[in-house]
Protein backbone atom coordinates (compact mmCIF):
# COMPACT_ATOMS: atom_id res chain seq x y z
CA UNK A 1 0.00 0.00 0.00
CA UNK A 2 2.99 2.44 0.21
CA UNK A 3 4.90 4.52 -2.19
CA UNK A 4 7.72 3.55 -0.02
CA UNK A 5 11.86 4.06 -0.46
CA UNK A 6 14.29 1.04 -0.19
CA UNK A 7 15.18 2.52 3.08
CA UNK A 8 11.00 2.46 3.70
CA UNK A 9 11.28 -1.09 2.34
CA UNK A 10 13.99 -2.14 4.56
CA UNK A 11 12.31 -0.79 7.95
CA UNK A 12 9.13 -2.85 7.08
CA UNK A 13 11.14 -5.60 6.51
CA UNK A 14 12.21 -5.45 10.30
CA UNK A 15 9.01 -4.74 11.82
CA UNK A 16 10.56 -0.99 12.48
CA UNK A 17 9.76 2.49 11.57
CA UNK A 18 10.99 4.83 9.59
CA UNK A 19 10.97 7.89 11.50
CA UNK A 20 10.40 10.44 8.28
CA UNK A 21 11.92 11.31 4.67
CA UNK A 22 11.34 13.70 1.88
CA UNK A 23 8.84 12.72 -0.53
CA UNK A 24 7.26 15.44 -2.87
CA UNK A 25 7.62 18.12 -0.14
CA UNK A 26 5.44 15.94 2.54
CA UNK A 27 8.06 14.32 5.50
CA UNK A 28 6.99 10.35 4.84
CA UNK A 29 6.74 7.51 7.68
CA UNK A 30 6.12 4.39 6.71
CA UNK A 31 5.73 1.34 9.99
CA UNK A 32 4.77 -1.70 10.52
CA UNK A 33 3.25 -2.70 13.84
CA UNK A 34 1.57 -6.54 14.95
CA UNK A 35 -1.56 -6.29 17.04
CA UNK A 36 -1.27 -7.14 20.55
CA UNK A 37 -3.20 -9.25 22.84
CA UNK A 38 -6.08 -7.11 23.03
CA UNK A 39 -5.74 -6.50 18.65
CA UNK A 40 -4.04 -2.92 19.45
CA UNK A 41 -1.22 -1.75 16.90
CA UNK A 42 -0.28 1.70 17.93
CA UNK A 43 1.48 4.07 15.84
CA UNK A 44 3.95 7.15 17.29
CA UNK A 45 4.24 9.45 15.60
CA UNK A 46 7.16 12.20 16.18
CA UNK A 47 5.74 15.77 15.59
CA UNK A 48 8.17 18.44 14.84
CA UNK A 49 7.93 22.03 15.14
CA UNK A 50 6.07 23.93 12.22
CA UNK A 51 4.24 20.67 11.50
CA UNK A 52 0.55 21.54 11.04
CA UNK A 53 -1.25 18.20 9.43
CA UNK A 54 -0.60 15.01 9.12
CA UNK A 55 -2.42 12.42 6.89
CA UNK A 56 -2.29 8.71 8.62
CA UNK A 57 -3.54 5.67 6.11
CA UNK A 58 -3.68 2.44 7.80
CA UNK A 59 -4.48 -1.12 6.48
CA UNK A 60 -3.95 -4.52 6.86
CA UNK A 61 -3.87 -7.40 3.73
CA UNK A 62 -6.48 -9.41 5.33
CA UNK A 63 -9.77 -8.24 7.87
CA UNK A 64 -10.48 -4.63 8.69
CA UNK A 65 -8.80 -1.94 11.02
CA UNK A 66 -10.21 0.78 12.64
CA UNK A 67 -8.97 3.90 14.23
CA UNK A 68 -9.30 3.62 17.87
CA UNK A 69 -7.75 6.33 19.99
CA UNK A 70 -5.71 9.71 19.26
CA UNK A 71 -3.35 10.78 22.21
CA UNK A 72 -1.24 13.72 22.37
CA UNK A 73 2.54 13.90 23.87
CA UNK A 74 0.70 14.78 27.27
CA UNK A 75 -1.34 11.87 27.37
CA UNK A 76 -4.61 13.94 26.58
CA UNK A 77 -6.90 11.48 24.63
CA UNK A 78 -8.60 13.65 21.79
CA UNK A 79 -10.69 11.17 19.96
CA UNK A 80 -11.89 7.94 21.12
CA UNK A 81 -13.55 5.48 18.80
CA UNK A 82 -15.90 4.12 21.15
CA UNK A 83 -17.19 8.02 22.19
CA UNK A 84 -17.45 8.54 18.47
CA UNK A 85 -19.29 5.51 18.14
CA UNK A 86 -22.42 6.55 20.51
CA UNK A 87 -22.86 10.03 18.64
CA UNK A 88 -24.88 10.73 15.12
CA UNK A 89 -22.41 13.23 14.10
CA UNK A 90 -19.61 12.32 12.00
CA UNK A 91 -15.69 13.51 12.41
CA UNK A 92 -13.90 11.22 10.22
CA UNK A 93 -14.40 8.13 8.50
CA UNK A 94 -11.48 6.20 10.22
CA UNK A 95 -13.58 5.47 12.93
CA UNK A 96 -15.56 3.00 10.99
CA UNK A 97 -14.09 -0.42 10.38
CA UNK A 98 -12.40 -0.84 6.54
CA UNK A 99 -9.51 -2.87 4.98
CA UNK A 100 -7.74 0.67 4.53
CA UNK A 101 -8.48 3.91 6.82
CA UNK A 102 -6.81 7.17 6.82
CA UNK A 103 -7.34 10.12 9.79
CA UNK A 104 -6.15 13.54 9.12
CA UNK A 105 -5.40 15.64 11.90
CA UNK A 106 -6.53 18.06 12.95
CA UNK A 107 -9.85 17.87 11.08
CA UNK A 108 -11.59 20.89 12.34
CA UNK A 109 -10.30 23.99 14.13
CA UNK A 110 -11.99 22.85 17.25
CA UNK A 111 -9.14 20.09 17.14
CA UNK A 112 -5.98 19.92 19.41
CA UNK A 113 -3.14 21.34 16.99
CA UNK A 114 -0.26 19.33 16.82
CA UNK A 115 2.35 20.30 19.31
CA UNK A 116 6.18 18.76 19.24
CA UNK A 117 6.34 15.41 20.50
CA UNK A 118 5.24 11.71 20.08
CA UNK A 119 1.56 11.94 18.95
CA UNK A 120 0.12 8.26 19.50
CA UNK A 121 -2.82 6.61 16.63
CA UNK A 122 -3.91 3.57 18.27
CA UNK A 123 -5.60 1.36 15.81
CA UNK A 124 -7.57 -2.40 16.24
CA UNK A 125 -7.52 -4.92 14.11
CA UNK A 126 -10.60 -6.84 13.64
CA UNK A 127 -11.86 -10.10 10.90
CA UNK A 128 -14.29 -9.80 8.86
CA UNK A 129 -17.36 -10.46 11.05
CA UNK A 130 -16.02 -7.33 13.63
CA UNK A 131 -14.34 -9.48 16.25
CA UNK A 132 -10.97 -8.01 17.50
CA UNK A 133 -8.14 -10.31 15.93
CA UNK A 134 -4.84 -10.16 17.94
CA UNK A 135 -1.93 -10.81 15.91
CA UNK A 136 -2.73 -9.43 12.87
CA UNK A 137 0.36 -7.06 10.54
CA UNK A 138 -1.15 -3.35 10.59
CA UNK A 139 0.74 -1.27 7.76
CA UNK A 140 0.49 2.48 7.83
CA UNK A 141 1.44 5.55 6.46
CA UNK A 142 1.86 8.95 7.67
CA UNK A 143 2.51 12.23 5.62
CA UNK A 144 3.38 15.27 7.47
CA UNK A 145 3.08 19.03 5.88
CA UNK A 146 3.89 22.15 7.42
CA UNK A 147 1.46 25.13 6.49
CA UNK A 148 -0.09 27.55 8.95
CA UNK A 149 -1.85 29.11 6.27
CA UNK A 150 -5.72 28.16 6.49
CA UNK A 151 -7.43 31.07 3.96
CA UNK A 152 -5.98 29.28 0.85
CA UNK A 153 -4.67 26.72 -0.59
CA UNK A 154 -3.93 24.17 -3.78
CA UNK A 155 -5.54 20.85 -4.28
CA UNK A 156 -3.75 18.87 -6.66
CA UNK A 157 -5.99 17.24 -9.07
CA UNK A 158 -5.11 13.88 -12.21
CA UNK A 159 -7.95 13.50 -14.39
CA UNK A 160 -8.18 9.83 -15.24
CA UNK A 161 -9.95 8.99 -18.46
CA UNK A 162 -10.24 5.33 -18.97
CA UNK A 163 -11.63 3.12 -21.41
CA UNK A 164 -10.83 5.46 -24.05
CA UNK A 165 -13.28 8.75 -23.43
CA UNK A 166 -10.03 10.96 -23.92
CA UNK A 167 -11.37 10.30 -27.55
CA UNK A 168 -14.22 11.10 -27.55
CA UNK A 169 -14.69 15.29 -27.83
CA UNK A 170 -18.30 15.23 -26.45
CA UNK A 171 -17.28 13.86 -23.37
CA UNK A 172 -13.57 15.99 -22.67
CA UNK A 173 -15.43 18.93 -23.88
CA UNK A 174 -18.68 18.35 -21.12
CA UNK A 175 -15.55 17.08 -18.76
CA UNK A 176 -13.69 20.45 -19.37
CA UNK A 177 -16.58 22.40 -19.39
CA UNK A 178 -17.72 20.82 -16.22
CA UNK A 179 -13.59 21.32 -14.99
CA UNK A 180 -14.05 25.41 -15.20
CA UNK A 181 -17.09 24.82 -12.97
CA UNK A 182 -15.70 23.11 -10.27
CA UNK A 183 -12.59 25.43 -10.40
CA UNK A 184 -15.03 28.39 -9.76
CA UNK A 185 -17.05 26.49 -7.02
CA UNK A 186 -13.54 25.91 -4.66
CA UNK A 187 -12.08 29.33 -5.53
CA UNK A 188 -15.25 30.56 -3.82
CA UNK A 189 -13.75 29.46 -0.72
CA UNK A 190 -10.12 30.19 -1.53
CA UNK A 191 -9.10 26.61 -2.83
CA UNK A 192 -7.05 26.02 -6.05
CA UNK A 193 -7.24 23.17 -8.39
CA UNK A 194 -3.92 21.84 -10.29
CA UNK A 195 -4.79 19.54 -12.77
CA UNK A 196 -3.33 17.40 -14.69
CA UNK A 197 -5.10 15.06 -17.77
CA UNK A 198 -3.99 11.30 -18.15
CA UNK A 199 -5.65 7.78 -19.12
CA UNK A 200 -5.64 4.58 -18.16
CA UNK A 201 -6.25 1.36 -20.26
CA UNK A 202 -9.38 -0.06 -18.77
CA UNK A 203 -13.09 -0.41 -19.86
CA UNK A 204 -14.89 -0.21 -16.10
CA UNK A 205 -14.25 -0.17 -12.75
CA UNK A 206 -15.68 -0.98 -9.51
CA UNK A 207 -16.21 1.89 -6.79
CA UNK A 208 -13.10 2.24 -5.55
CA UNK A 209 -12.73 0.04 -1.87
CA UNK A 210 -15.21 -2.32 -3.57
CA UNK A 211 -12.75 -3.72 -6.25
CA UNK A 212 -10.13 -3.30 -8.30
CA UNK A 213 -8.05 -2.25 -5.87
CA UNK A 214 -4.63 -2.88 -7.86
CA UNK A 215 -5.76 -0.85 -10.48
CA UNK A 216 -6.31 2.51 -7.96
CA UNK A 217 -3.22 1.56 -6.72
CA UNK A 218 -1.07 1.26 -10.21
CA UNK A 219 -3.10 4.50 -11.13
CA UNK A 220 -1.86 6.25 -7.80
CA UNK A 221 1.98 4.79 -8.37
CA UNK A 222 1.94 6.44 -11.06
CA UNK A 223 1.21 10.05 -9.80
CA UNK A 224 2.97 12.22 -7.72
CA UNK A 225 2.33 11.67 -3.95
CA UNK A 226 -0.10 14.04 -2.59
CA UNK A 227 -2.22 14.13 -5.98
CA UNK A 228 -6.19 13.43 -5.87
CA UNK A 229 -6.70 11.53 -8.83
CA UNK A 230 -10.59 11.26 -10.36
CA UNK A 231 -11.39 8.42 -12.39
CA UNK A 232 -13.21 9.20 -14.88
CA UNK A 233 -15.69 5.84 -16.66
CA UNK A 234 -18.39 4.97 -18.80
CA UNK A 235 -19.52 2.16 -16.74
CA UNK A 236 -19.44 1.43 -12.48
CA UNK A 237 -19.29 -2.59 -12.17
CA UNK A 238 -22.21 -3.67 -9.73
CA UNK A 239 -24.18 -0.24 -10.18
CA UNK A 240 -26.37 0.24 -13.63
CA UNK A 241 -25.90 3.52 -15.09
CA UNK A 242 -27.81 6.49 -13.58
CA UNK A 243 -27.44 5.35 -9.66
CA UNK A 244 -24.64 6.14 -8.70
CA UNK A 245 -22.61 9.36 -9.90
CA UNK A 246 -19.48 9.05 -8.01
CA UNK A 247 -17.71 7.74 -4.78
CA UNK A 248 -14.85 8.92 -2.97
CA UNK A 249 -12.29 6.35 -1.58
CA UNK A 250 -12.85 7.79 2.03
CA UNK A 251 -13.44 10.45 4.28
CA UNK A 252 -10.52 11.38 4.02
CA UNK A 253 -9.15 9.77 1.39
CA UNK A 254 -5.49 8.27 1.52
CA UNK A 255 -2.80 10.03 -0.91
CA UNK A 256 -0.67 7.18 -0.63
CA UNK A 257 -1.02 4.34 -3.31
CA UNK A 258 -3.59 1.40 -2.52
CA UNK A 259 -7.12 0.70 -3.26
CA UNK A 260 -8.76 3.38 -1.97
CA UNK A 261 -6.44 6.11 -3.30
CA UNK A 262 -9.14 7.63 -5.64
CA UNK A 263 -12.70 9.24 -6.50
CA UNK A 264 -14.49 7.84 -9.19
CA UNK A 265 -17.33 9.85 -11.60
CA UNK A 266 -19.52 8.16 -13.67
CA UNK A 267 -19.76 10.17 -16.79
CA UNK A 268 -22.26 8.46 -18.31
CA UNK A 269 -24.91 8.66 -15.77
CA UNK A 270 -24.28 12.40 -16.03
CA UNK A 271 -25.03 12.30 -19.40
CA UNK A 272 -28.03 11.02 -19.56
CA UNK A 273 -30.13 8.89 -21.72
CA UNK A 274 -29.12 10.46 -25.35
CA UNK A 275 -25.78 10.58 -24.30
CA UNK A 276 -25.46 14.56 -24.41
CA UNK A 277 -24.80 16.87 -22.20
CA UNK A 278 -26.96 19.38 -21.63
CA UNK A 279 -25.84 22.81 -19.53
CA UNK A 280 -27.93 21.63 -16.72
CA UNK A 281 -26.43 18.08 -16.51
CA UNK A 282 -22.63 19.60 -16.67
CA UNK A 283 -23.47 22.03 -14.14
CA UNK A 284 -24.43 18.55 -12.06
CA UNK A 285 -20.96 16.57 -13.53
CA UNK A 286 -19.13 19.89 -11.87
CA UNK A 287 -21.20 19.73 -8.73
CA UNK A 288 -19.96 15.59 -8.27
CA UNK A 289 -16.39 16.37 -8.89
CA UNK A 290 -16.38 18.93 -6.37
CA UNK A 291 -18.44 16.91 -3.58
CA UNK A 292 -16.60 13.64 -4.12
CA UNK A 293 -13.62 15.31 -4.21
CA UNK A 294 -14.74 17.29 -0.44
CA UNK A 295 -15.58 13.79 0.81
CA UNK A 296 -11.98 12.74 0.07
CA UNK A 297 -10.59 15.84 1.92
CA UNK A 298 -12.70 15.19 4.40
CA UNK A 299 -16.36 16.59 4.27
CA UNK A 300 -19.15 14.28 5.37
CA UNK A 301 -23.24 15.21 4.38
CA UNK A 302 -24.23 17.62 6.08
CA UNK A 303 -27.28 14.98 6.86
CA UNK A 304 -27.65 11.43 5.45
CA UNK A 305 -30.83 10.68 3.49
CA UNK A 306 -32.66 8.63 6.18
CA UNK A 307 -31.82 10.89 8.87
CA UNK A 308 -29.22 8.54 10.58
CA UNK A 309 -26.26 10.39 11.19
CA UNK A 310 -24.60 14.24 10.11
CA UNK A 311 -21.56 15.94 9.95
CA UNK A 312 -20.13 17.00 13.40
CA UNK A 313 -19.55 21.06 11.99
CA UNK A 314 -21.37 23.62 13.64
CA UNK A 315 -22.65 25.73 11.32
CA UNK A 316 -24.60 23.35 9.12
CA UNK A 317 -27.37 22.61 11.63
CA UNK A 318 -28.91 19.62 12.20
CA UNK A 319 -32.96 18.78 10.74
CA UNK A 320 -35.38 16.71 11.90
CA UNK A 321 -37.25 15.87 7.99
CA UNK A 322 -36.04 15.91 4.54
CA UNK A 323 -38.44 19.03 4.16
CA UNK A 324 -36.34 21.07 6.42
CA UNK A 325 -32.91 19.57 5.73
CA UNK A 326 -33.43 20.45 1.96
CA UNK A 327 -34.35 23.85 2.60
CA UNK A 328 -31.79 24.89 5.12
CA UNK A 329 -28.89 22.82 3.41
CA UNK A 330 -30.23 22.06 -0.26
CA UNK A 331 -27.78 24.82 -2.30
CA UNK A 332 -24.95 22.80 -0.20
CA UNK A 333 -22.15 21.60 -2.35
CA UNK A 334 -22.12 18.24 0.12
CA UNK A 335 -25.89 18.16 -0.05
CA UNK A 336 -26.43 14.31 -0.18
CA UNK A 337 -28.11 14.11 -3.56
CA UNK A 338 -29.60 16.49 -6.23
CA UNK A 339 -32.86 18.23 -5.25
CA UNK A 340 -34.77 18.60 -9.02
CA UNK A 341 -38.35 19.00 -10.07
CA UNK A 342 -39.86 18.10 -13.39
CA UNK A 343 -38.01 21.04 -14.72
CA UNK A 344 -34.56 21.29 -13.31
CA UNK A 345 -32.57 20.90 -10.34
CA UNK A 346 -31.09 23.17 -7.38
CA UNK A 347 -27.77 24.55 -8.15
CA UNK A 348 -26.08 22.89 -5.29
CA UNK A 349 -22.48 25.45 -5.08
CA UNK A 350 -22.48 26.75 -1.36
CA UNK A 351 -19.55 25.35 1.50
CA UNK A 352 -19.70 26.80 4.67
CA UNK A 353 -17.22 28.26 6.73
CA UNK A 354 -16.48 25.11 8.90
CA UNK A 355 -16.62 23.26 5.66
CA UNK A 356 -14.16 25.04 3.82
CA UNK A 357 -11.73 24.53 7.24
CA UNK A 358 -11.68 20.99 7.11
CA UNK A 359 -10.74 21.07 3.44
CA UNK A 360 -7.88 23.58 4.48
CA UNK A 361 -6.33 21.04 7.13
CA UNK A 362 -6.45 18.23 4.71
CA UNK A 363 -2.88 17.13 4.47
CA UNK A 364 -3.02 17.36 0.99
CA UNK A 365 -3.44 20.68 0.37
CA UNK A 366 -0.70 23.15 0.13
Amino acid sequence: MNKSSPIALTMLLCGCTDWGYEDNGFRHIVAEERADSGSAATFVVPIEEGDTSLLLTAGVDDGLVVLYEVEDPSGTIFLSAEEEWGLLQARTGAVFPADVVSVNWPITEDDAELTPGKWRFTFRALDADYYYTPGVSVFADTLLKRDALLSSGVVNVALVYTGGLDQDPLMTAAVDEALAMWRTLYLAVGLELQVTTTNWDTQSLWPPGFGDGQTYTDIAASLPIGTVQVVLVSQVEGFPTGMLYGMAGGIPGPLVDNGHSAVMVDLMSHAGADVLFTEEETRILAETMGHEVGHFLGLFHPNEIDLSGYDALDDTPECTDLDSCEKAMGENLMYPYPICSSFSCTAQSELTDNQSGVMMRYTGVE
